[in-house]
Formats: structure tokens, C-alpha cells, sequence
């Protein structure tokens, strides 16, 4: 009997751990709206089909399928989603390699990103990185600022923003400046000495940082092979504030060289759910996760909005 009760118990906890990221996944979507394409959730205030299940063009999101596969991408910019974030109000982009002499192409190929207008910005946290030999690669922005970087096989040296991190697989990398929206690359071969075919190849991009570290810097992968990276943006809402101040904080920033007005929302402690939506953050009951609270015998968890408390056994309360 007791084996048999043991056994029902695991099961319920199995069943429930399936049905809390469902239930999870059905709020951060507006009603009545499509939440997914392939694997990747779709939180408002992004969303996909009707106008009125994003808040404007720039949040709309296409899903183009095939029979292996869907994929999701931003309607208006172009560009495939690889992850949306609410809690760090970030996008995870594929973003385009621009290449020079590479695959047998003579010249320049490939465009950079353009989110100007948007309530998209590039992180910091990405990196401009430029690869290959006797190269001077640089960003040419509307705004006042330049980046850019010489590289050769024997030495690397930078320029302007970006400051010199790696001394390996012949690049160099530098620093993001905040508040670029635009970033369209050049590159320039300033030595013209006899080249070997394998170093006439060069790149530049702007990929995040962790990305480029996992999936380039240590791979071996030959140059004329990387044909996107993954840039990190961030983005901010600016519709109108109609949040549950009691269960959502929001960092109001105000109006900027570089900014519009403009916020950020997270669902504050104790609660979780998307901000974004009426209501959409909920309590979460910490007494049904044993991690997520600190009670021992002889006390017992008691659930509160935003949090809970322990509060000692009625059976162990002596009353004269």
C-alpha cells in the first residue's frame, strides 16, 4: 500500500512539473493569439497573425515554415529571431557576415543590420570583430563615432572604440558603443603583398560576445564557411504604461540623444508571467516548491502574494 501511494504521488509531481511550463507559456501571448513557431515562445509585446496581438509593426513577427523545420523573424527588419528574453529584454538575432574575397567572389559581399526607427539597439555586449590578414575594417555610422580595426598575421593593433581582446586565430575585437542602430562595414586591404589563397579571405561582423567565443573563436571552421553570427539586442517598450504597479516594476528612462522615451518591465519578486500584459504577472506559490522557500519543522510554509511565510504547526500550539 505504501509503495503503491508512493508510486501516485511521483506520478502527480511528474504531471505537474508538464503542466506548469504550459501553463507559463499560455500567459505571455495575448488571447486568442499564436504563442509559437517551431520552438521558440512568442511573448507580447511581440506577437504573430492579427495587428492587435503585437503593439506595433516593429513587434510583429513572421514564422516561415517548411516541412522540417519553422522559423521565426522580425516582419519589419528582415531578420531571424534565434531567442526572445523578457526578463533581459533582449532579442538574439541572426545577423548577416560581410566577406571580401572569399569563395572565389572578388570584392564586398553582404549588408549590415539597419534598426533605425526602432525600438531595437545593439548591445554592448556584442562585439565588432574582424578576421583575416593585412585588413583595416571599420564601421561607418551616421552618428560621431568610428570603429574600426587594422589586422595582420604578425600583428594587431585597433583604432577609434574597439580595443584589441584576442591574439589568436588572426582577428581582432572591440567594444559596442551604445545607442547604434545602424552599422554597414568596409573593409580595406592595406598590405598588397603576394597572399596565398587561404589568406585572402577576410570578415568583419558584429556578433555577442559569448556567441562568437562558443561557436568561432574556438572552432575551427574555415573562414569562407561563416556565413552568419548571432547579434544580442536590446529592445524597449513604449506603449502606454497600463501595468499592475502592485506585481510589476518597470525602469522608466527618459528621452535621450539616442533614446526615446522608453522602458523596461519585469515582473517583480514573488511573481512571474509577462509584464506586458494586463495582469500578466502572477503569484508564485513558493510552498509548492520546496527550493523556493526556507520552512523546517517544526514550522510550515504559508503562501502570500509576493512571497510567503512560516508559520509554526496549529498542532504544536499549547493553549491554557
Amino acid at each position: 500500500m505504501m509503495v503503491q501511494s508512493v508510486s501516485q504521488i511521483i506520478l502527480l509531481l511528474l504531471l505537474v512539473s508538464k503542466i506548469l511550463p504550459m501553463a507559463v507559456s499560455e500567459s505571455v501571448a495575448k488571447p486568442k493569439c499564436v504563442d509559437r513557431c517551431g520552438n521558440l515562445i512568442i511573448p507580447y509585446p511581440f506577437g504573430m497573425g492579427a495587428s492587435d496581438c503585437y503593439w506595433n509593426e516593429w513587434y510583429a513577427v513572421g514564422c516561415k515554415k517548411t516541412k522540417k523545420s519553422h522559423t521565426p523573424f522580425l516582419r519589419k527588419v528582415k531578420s531571424e529571431i534565434l531567442k526572445i528574453s523578457l526578463e533581459e529584454s533582449t532579442l538574439l538575432l541572426k545577423s548577416p557576415v560581410i566577406s571580401s574575397n572569399c569563395s572565389g567572389v572578388v570584392g564586398e559581399t553582404g549588408e549590415g543590420l539597419n534598426l533605425k526607427g526602432s525600438p531595437f539597439y545593439f548591445s554592448t555586449e556584442n562585439a565588432f570583430t574582424a578576421m583575416g590578414c593585412n585588413s583595416f575594417t571599420y564601421i561607418a555610422d551616421p552618428m560621431p563615432t568610428f570603429m574600426g580595426c587594422w589586422l595582420n598575421c604578425d600583428h594587431k593593433r585597433t583604432s577609434g572604440e574597439v580595443e584589441n581582446r584576442h591574439n589568436d586565430r588572426d582577428y581582432c575585437q572591440g567594444m559596442v558603443v551604445s545607442g547604434l542602430q545602424v552599422w554597414n562595414i568596409s573593409i580595406e586591404r592595406y598590405d598588397y603583398a603576394v597572399e596565398s589563397d587561404g589568406r585572402r579571405c577576410r570578415l568583419a561582423f558584429l556578433a555577442e560576445e559569448s556567441w562568437f567565443g562558443e561557436h568561432i573563436k574556438k572552432s575551427s571552421v574555415e573562414l569562407e564557411k561563416i556565413k552568419s553570427v548571432a547579434v544580442l539586442v536590446d529592445w524597449f517598450f513604449e506603449g502606454d504604461d497600463e501595468t499592475n504597479k502592485e506585481t510589476v516594476y518597470c525602469d522608466h528612462r527618459e528621452k535621450s540623444v539616442h533614446y526615446n522615451e522608453r522602458r523596461k518591465c519585469k515582473c517583480k519578486p514573488g511573481y512571474n508571467g509577462n509584464p506586458y500584459l494586463p495582469s500578466g504577472c502572477s503569484d508564485i506559490d513558493e510552498c509548492k516548491i520546496s527550493e523556493q522557500h526556507g520552512c523546517h519543522w517544526p514550522t510550515t510554509c504559508a503562501n502570500k502574494p509576493g512571497g510567503y511565510e512560516c508559520r509554526v504547526r496549529r498542532s504544536l500550539i499549547i493553549t491554557c
